[in-house]
């Protein structure tokens, strides 16, 4: 749930990071990350003079067996473990959208990739409007999401139901945020005893996607099935489970619960377990990697928003996405990222409840070196924080008296950002904070 464009951005830059695309597709994180180049590679020979990175807005599994796009892709039957498959992606750049035909052919090595242009097959491109449709106005009288920030203590029954019905009124797209979401409701509802929302008939397709998903994630596997049949889900029912997206109490060791989800999953329930599970992996790294991950996650989830550091947040991602071999193995920059995502919830979940904040608190002090070097980030930020006020205040309107100051807080700023140790970034810090009198924190 870390809404962090400039990691998504910066990751894709660097080709690690399992994609964001809208829900449909039955390939994994990994294979879709390598079909985005072929999106890429297709759109620029579909649109002319467009020097846009193609973005894809739609993806659907059409059916087994791929023979259209490569002859000898043909389904061999339920029978076979590993069938081919077949899915068109559209993508859009420049305005125009495209349809790329993809086949998808598993074997014992892995899943090869073939990809064409829809065009070539003789299926004509996708309409594109000449201008965006209106976006339905998301009404003022909704339960914004502080009532799910509240859930873990208050556990208010209407709170649910409230939600799906905000979101079913809000213009925000599909996407990957619905997994989250949809894990939260199924949370909850195993909390208040209350689902018959989730099984009423639906008529938009996204809300209905989210109903069956949390009906998955709460376990009601018979309620699944008859609301997948009514509302002709089947075939989503199938790719849920075969991507392994079970209920949140399931000790399938493959059951994806992503750091949103797992975020989503301690708020349904207030399990502080989940929470825990948010920062567990850092405990198995070594404290520099770990800390690493502190700091990015430090100034993503608190600039994201912030236009005058998104190019040095980019920076940032990238020299960590280098450090730790992103781009020459895609499942570690998948792993690096969740375990950032997860840092930030973590923090989030901290803030929300004393209960998750001793519980995360004693996961990392379990051990002393990881428990030192979170203390020293946490007072490097606060530093670097202040650093960020005093030069944005003094960039407005710099004196030459002000230059060296401005210098040193550029310098002390790239240190940080380029993952110095705590000790050398802290003393840069504090010589560049003295001059401006602000009170200083040092790590011990």
């Amino acid at each position: 749930m870390l809404a962090t464009a400039a990691i998504l951005s910066a990751i894709a830059t660097a080709q690690a990071a399992a994609p964001v695309i809208p829900p449909g597709s039955h390939a994994d994180p990994v294979l879709q990350r390598d079909s985005l180049l072929y999106v890429s590679m297709v759109g620029a020979t579909q649109i002319k003079d467009c020097r846009e990175t193609a973005t894809v807005i739609a993806t659907r599994f059409d059916h087994f067996g791929a023979t259209d796009v490569v002859p000898d892709a043909a389904d061999p039957g339920p029978q076979v473990g590993k069938r081919p498959w077949r899915e068109t992606w559209t993508g859009s750049a420049c305005g125009q959208k495209f349809d790329v035909a993809f086949a998808f052919i598993p074997d014992a090595t892995g899943t090869k990739i073939v990809a064409k242009a829809a065009s070539q097959l003789g299926i004509p491109a996708p309409t594109t409007p000449t201008s965006p449709p209106a976006a339905k106005p998301r009404p003022a009288a909704t339960l914004s999401d502080t009532c799910m920030v509240a859930f873990p203590t208050d556990r208010n029954a209407s709170c649910p139901a409230a939600l799906l019905t905000a979101r079913r009124a809000s213009p925000t797209p599909p996407g990957a945020q619905d997994l989250a979401f949809a894990t939260f409701l199924g949370a909850a509802v195993t909390t208040t005893g209350d689902h018959a929302f989730l099984t009423e008939p639906e008529t938009t397709p996204a809300i209905a996607d989210i109903k069956l998903t949390a009906l998955v994630r709460a376990g009601l596997q018979a309620d699944a099935d008859a609301f997948a049949a009514k509302q002709h889900l089947e075939m989503r029912l199938f790719q849920l489970r075969h991507l392994h997206v079970g209920a949140i109490t399931s000790s399938d060791p493959v059951n994806v619960m992503d750091p949103g989800s797992l975020y989503a999953a301690y708020l349904g329930t207030g399990d502080t377990a989940f929470a825990v599970r948010l920062v567990q992996p850092l405990t198995a790294m070594s404290p520099e990697k770990a800390g690493d991950i502190m700091r990015t996650a430090l100034v993503a989830s608190s600039f994201a928003n912030s236009a005058t550091i998104q190019p040095q947040l980019r920076t940032m991602i990238l020299a960590l996405c280098n450090r730790y071999s992103c781009k020459s193995d895609p499942k570690a920059a998948n792993a690096l990222m969740q375990d950032v995502d997860g840092f930030a919830n973590a923090m989030k979940a901290s803030k929300i409840n004393p209960a998750a904040k001793n519980a995360i608190t004693q996961t990392i002090n379990s051990r002393p070196e990881l428990e030192a070097r979170l203390q020293a980030e946490l007072s490097i930020f606060q530093n670097y924080t202040i650093n960020r006020i005093v030069y944005d205040a003094l960039s407005k309107d710099t004196t030459p008296e002000q230059k060296p100051l401005i210098e040193g807080f550029s310098k002390a700023f790239a240190a940080y950002e380029a993952f110095e140790p705590p000790l050398a970034v802290s003393r840069m810090m504090i010589e560049t904070i003295k001059a401006t009198g602000k009170p200083v924190s040092i790590p011990r």
